[in-house]
C-alpha cells in the first residue's frame, strides 16, 4: 500500500503582494473542505501548514478545527518571518527571510506561532515550514525546544 503525505503552505492570499500582505485576505482557506474533500476521497492525509496571521484569524481557525475534526489531517506551523510577532511593518513590506533573524527573535517568533496555533485550533503544532524556505541548521535546537518534530 503507497502512502502519501502532502503538506499545504496555508497562508493568506497572494503573499507575494507587499500590499496584500497588509491587507491580507484568506479566501483560499475558507475553501479548504472542497480540497480537504478531495484528499479524503485519495486517502491522502495532507498537513495545512498555517501562519500567524491565519491562526489569528477566527474564521480560518474555525475552517481548521472543522478539518481537525475528522482526524485525517494535521495542522503544522508555516513560519513568515515577515509576519510573526515580533516584527514591524518594515518587515512586512522588506520580506526577510527566517534564516536573517537573529536568534532571539526567531525564538521568540517560534514561540508567538506556536502559541497562536496552538490557541487557534486547540492542537500544539509538530510540524514546521521556514517560509521562502529560510531554514537553516541554527533553527534546530529552538524547534526541538519547541516541541516540533518534523
Amino acid at each position: 500500500m503507497l502512502s502519501l503525505l502532502v503538506g499545504i503552505d496555508t497562508e493568506g492570499d497572494n503573499q507575494w503582494s507587499a500590499d496584500a500582505r497588509l491587507n491580507q485576505r484568506f479566501e483560499n482557506i475558507y475553501a479548504l473542505p472542497r480540497l480537504h474533500a478531495l484528499f479524503q476521497e485519495h486517502r491522502v492525509r495532507p498537513t495545512y501548514l498555517i501562519t500567524w496571521p491565519v491562526a489569528r484569524d477566527a474564521r480560518s481557525a474555525a475552517v481548521l478545527r472543522e478539518l481537525l475534526s475528522a482526524r485525517d489531517c494535521e495542522v503544522g506551523a508555516h513560519h513568515h518571518a515577515w509576519e510573526t510577532p515580533p516584527c514591524t511593518e518594515g518587515d512586512v513590506r522588506r520580506h526577510p527571510y527566517a534564516l536573517q533573524l537573529p536568534a532571539a527573535q526567531f525564538a521568540a517568533q517560534l514561540d508567538s506561532l506556536t502559541h497562536a496555533i496552538g490557541d487557534a485550533v486547540g492542537e500544539r503544532p509538530l510540524s514546521y515550514r521556514s517560509g521562502r524556505f529560510g531554514f537553516c541548521a541554527g533553527h534546530v535546537s529552538s524547534l526541538e525546544r519547541a516541541g516540533y518534530t518534523v
